[in-house]
């Protein structure tokens, strides 16, 4: 899809997206956004959703935009965002040439998030200089009714690697299921992240969700261990009368 500044739900953090990749993710997550937004924008049911395919011509996209007084505006862009860049089915060939796409234009970060981060770690030298990975833990719990994408113990285990050998990463907690805390919390801790993310399943797609308690538990564990929280505005829904508590 084209180059467009982040709006909506995105994280505030970030200020452009982009993806090369068309078609449907091999993860075939049952609440994914993207798979959603197929349904509704034209340029997107107009692919073929049975596959994953490169748009060649998004190689193509500058990503320095407009120049003011002759200088590059920094930007942090999320790549792939309607996709998974290290999901099954992505050739080698296309995870190389979108990273070396990134890679030209240095002035800005790039935020790569993937549900199969094991596979991440075997392109970590051709990452541009300026990046941040993550991954997504819904929950401790078997998630293969609503995905195919790795477990999460699998996805814990690749991004704390990552984490250790000196890369920047992330986890998303959304959209957050029910969890069993004291498994859940002890993931988080290990893999040490620059910061977590939770959000609720803002697209109603009948997911078990956790009570408030059991939230502001893992919220206050993960405070007291000092990991940051940038929580998202639709956990709201979730806190209720309770977030004003936390």
């Amino acid at each position: 899809m084209p180059i467009n500044k982040s709006r909506g739900n995105m994280y505030t953090w970030v200020t452009h997206t982009h993806s090369h990749l068309y078609g449907r993710c091999a993860h075939r997550c049952s609440y994914c956004y993207a798979m959603r937004m197929r349904q509704w924008d034209p340029r997107l049911k107009a692919a073929n959703q049975n596959k994953t395919y490169l748009a060649g011509k998004e190689l193509e996209a500058n990503y320095n935009g407009r120049l003011v007084n002759g200088e590059v505006v920094p930007r942090v862009y999320f790549l792939e965002h309607m996709n998974d860049l290290f999901a099954p089915g992505i050739s080698p060939a296309w995870i190389s040439v979108i990273l070396s796409h990134a890679r030209r234009y240095p002035h800005h970060e790039y935020v790569i998030q993937t549900k199969n981060p094991a596979r991440a770690e075997r392109y970590l030298a051709n990452f541009p200089a300026n990046h941040l990975i993550g991954t997504t833990i819904e929950t401790n719990r078997d998630m293969s009714a609503v995905s195919r994408a790795p477990s999460a113990i699998e996805r814990a285990v690749a991004i704390r690697n990552i984490g250790r050998a000196g890369h920047r990463i992330f986890v998303t907690i959304e959209p957050v299921m029910d969890f069993d805390l004291l498994a859940l919390a002890t993931i988080l801790v290990d893999i040490r992240p620059t910061f977590v993310t939770i959000g609720a399943d803002s697209k109603g797609t009948g997911l078990p969700e956790p009570s408030a308690e059991k939230v502001i538990d893992l919220l206050d564990i993960l405070k007291m261990k000092k990991i940051p929280i940038r929580e998202k505005h639709n956990l709201g829904r979730i806190l209720g009368n309770r977030k004003e508590a936390w």
